[in-house]
């Protein structure tokens, strides 16, 4: 029934859709609260390979080696261990490889990255969006569609699709499709139509726009969801559970904390790539970078004239360490003294940025994971991170593998701490190594992924309408 109702419902974004859930891996719903669906899928896991081969796509807004970003490094990584598990895995994204101009830079149709297929759709013009953001604002206007103007980024802001999404819309082609990230609208608007088993991998964090109708209708219509952590299962289920309220009948999808792997360094990194001690930065611009410039102002401030005992080792005074923002040219924009700025590394060359600096820091405010703190441990490094991010700042208390900091002030004072004493940094680094290693190893990312497709086979594609 629900998924007969989708696939006639492909043209609007904007209205609730009610869900009658799914049973996974041989499990039934037994309650309408989203807490009680996350354990459903306790137990012995079958292996990967045991499961039945099955046809997968894997929606996602960017993709492809040269893409950064972890979203898109994270869909890339899984479909390949799914491909490698004998699964035939289809990639579904855009044409895109500039997040801020959504432009055409890659041809549309089909490629191969390995074992996996990929199928590119044409981002819209700007024009088209422009019509169709009208479109849409219109109906809010005129009490036809419950979305905010805040909430119309989803058409004008965003890879606009419409090819992506009719093709899910003819479906049933696939077993099972994943749509990773809650942000854009290749997943917004293609977990309403896909007539398939829709499993979402949202890497939503505590921001407003993870609380709107549109997100929320998303949430609703998978059939399970995997998140990163602890922090994001709640909040995942915080949203579920908000107005409107479902019919009765309606049963949450399960929750699974799976997390994302990270490959390990290369057998022999490369040589520090400055002679100067640094502190580094790995990413892009984003909410709340914008505090390492008052931040670090504020290091060379209070500390500039003293001397820390850095790696190596050797001493530095603190207007002699350098802080080093890796990933997007555009920080310089916001550089001040004592910053190098560089963009885009290969992986070798980031590692080493990451594994010869003194520590990382990662001042983000919104984070699903933050695939650079596992980088940094898994290289022995100690990290400094945002404490309003609660997913960081918690995963930093697990691992006990750095410190947290809320303000340019004790941003100072905490990496002056971390730099003063290298037992400190030695003991921080190895505890996150522990952690990062065990946990987010990909094997075990994995294992959450195979209990999930292992539920697939409950699930009857619905002939087309």
């Amino acid at each position: 029934m629900r998924r007969e109702v989708l696939t006639k419902r492909s043209e609007s974004l904007f209205h609730e859709m009610p869900s009658t859930g799914c049973a996974v891996h041989g499990c039934q719903a037994g309650s309408n609260d989203p807490a009680g669906a996350s354990t459903r899928l306790a137990g012995p896991v079958r292996s990967l390979q045991r499961i039945a081969r099955v046809q997968l796509g894997i929606v996602v807004q960017r993709y492809g080696e040269s893409i950064t970003g972890g979203a898109e490094y994270h869909a890339r990584r899984v479909a390949q261990h799914l491909a490698a598990a004998g699964h035939q895995v289809t990639v579904l994204t855009s044409t895109s490889r500039d997040a801020r101009r959504w432009d055409n830079a890659f041809p549309p149709g089909a490629s191969r990255d390995g074992d996996v297929r990929v199928m590119r759709f044409a981002v819209r013009s700007r024009l088209l969006r422009e019509l169709a953001r009208g479109m849409e604002t219109a109906r809010a206007l005129v009490g036809a569609s419950p979305v905010t103007f805040r909430q119309l980024w989803t058409i004008w802001a965003n890879p606009y699709v419409p090819g992506l999404v009719s093709h899910l819309a003819r479906g049933p082609r696939y077993d099972a499709v994943f749509f990773f990230t809650y942000f854009y609208y290749p997943s917004l608007a293609g977990a309403l139509v896909a007539p398939t088993y829709r499993i979402g991998v949202p890497l939503g964090h505590d921001d407003p726009d993870f609380s709107t109708p549109m997100v929320r209708r998303m949430l609703r219509a998978f059939d399970a969801i995997l998140t990163n952590t602890e922090e994001e299962r709640d909040l995942v289920q915080r949203v579920l559970q908000g107005s409107p309220p479902m019919p009765a009948s309606w049963r949450a999808p399960p929750i699974v904390v799976a997390g994302c792997g990270v490959d390990p360094p290369p057998a022999v990194i490369p040589p520090r790539p400055i002679a100067a001690p640094y502190v580094v930065y790995l990413g892009r611009m984003k909410p709340g970078t914008e505090l390492l410039r008052e931040g670090w102002a504020a290091f060379r401030s209070r500390y500039g004239t003293e001397t820390f005992p850095c790696d190596g080792p050797r001493t530095a005074r603190g207007n002699e360490i350098v802080l080093a923002t890796i990933g997007d040219g555009e920080l310089a924009t916001i550089a001040g003294d004592g910053w190098k700025v560089v963009g885009h590394v290969p992986s070798a060359e980031r590692w080493a940025w990451c594994a010869h600096a003194e520590l990382l820091v990662n001042p983000s405010l919104y984070e699903s994971l933050s695939l650079t703190l596992l980088e940094a441990w898994w290289v022995s490094r100690p990290v400094a991170v945002r404490e309003q991010c609660e997913v960081m700042a918690n995963q930093v208390a697990r691992a006990r593998g750095g410190v947290t900091f809320s303000e340019a002030g004790s941003f100072a004072d905490e990496i002056a701490r971390l730099l003063r004493d290298p037992v400190l940094r030695r003991d921080a680094g190895e505890s996150g190594r522990s952690f990062a290693t065990t946990r987010y190893a990909w094997p075990a990312v994995m294992a959450h992924y195979k209990a999930v497709l292992a539920g697939v086979s409950c699930v009857k594609p619905i002939p087309r309408s």
